[in-house]
């Protein structure tokens, strides 16, 4: 048996092994993984993200990472500033220097640059998609049968798809502690992109979950 590993990827004999978890290095502690907020995978990426409190009196407006343009401010880290109030029932479109920050009302989240990692120079297919469902007595089971892929070249924007591979449930498994399911493509879909992009796992996603996608080198 042949095992390599590229960062924190494992790569055994002719597969990839990629999940959620695949974190390059340890990261400072305000700082958190692509994949643990938005459910994709990056690959030969350069992005981490950062979360910074944002309060209701905060002095300027609020930046959504989701949006193409507040993207660049959070980058270049720019911000508009609110208009002065002094008014407390202007507190929220304005900033009340005069009042403290006032509670938290939502995170900003920073992108950062930092090295290159889970760099992959393989091409590769998708072998499968095993799910993990942490099994609890409350928990009741309704993943879907066929859900679907995609490949992006955006983290944060739905409509930058490079590839969908539509998927469908193969065989489902149940014991004390687990469900276990795994889907297979329901076609060869080649991935042979040798710039950033991201695994899209969002439509396998449900609670309590652990993915992990088995991928063949082609």
């Amino acid at each position: 048996m042949y095992i390599n590993t590229i960062d924190n990827i494992l790569i055994i004999m002719e597969f990839l092994i990629l999940s959620l978890d695949d974190i390059p290095y340890k990261l400072p502690s305000s700082f958190e993984h692509i994949s643990k907020y938005n459910y994709k995978i990056p690959i030969n990426s350069t992005i981490v993200l950062e979360y910074h409190e944002y309060n209701i009196n905060s002095p300027h407006v609020f930046r959504d990472i989701n949006c193409y343009s507040d993207y660049n401010k959070l980058l270049a880290r720019k911000s508009v500033m609110k208009p002065i109030g002094q008014k407390s029932y202007q507190m929220g479109t304005h900033y009340i220097p005069i009042q403290s920050y006032g509670k938290l009302i939502n995170y900003e989240i920073f992108p950062n640059n930092v090295p290159l990692y889970n760099n992959i120079k393989y091409n590769f297919y998708i072998h499968k998609v095993t799910l993990y469902l942490h099994n609890t007595d409350t928990l009741i089971i309704r993943p879907k049968l066929k859900p679907v892929l995609y490949i992006t070249s955006s983290c944060f924007y739905t409509d930058h798809i490079i590839q969908a591979i539509e998927c469908i449930a193969y065989t489902i498994c149940t014991n004390k502690y687990f469900t276990t399911i795994i889907y297979l493509p329901k076609s060869n879909s080649l991935i042979d992109i040798s710039t950033s992009y991201f695994i899209d796992l969002n439509d396998f996603k449900h609670k309590n979950t652990t993915l992990e996608v088995l991928c063949r080198l082609a």
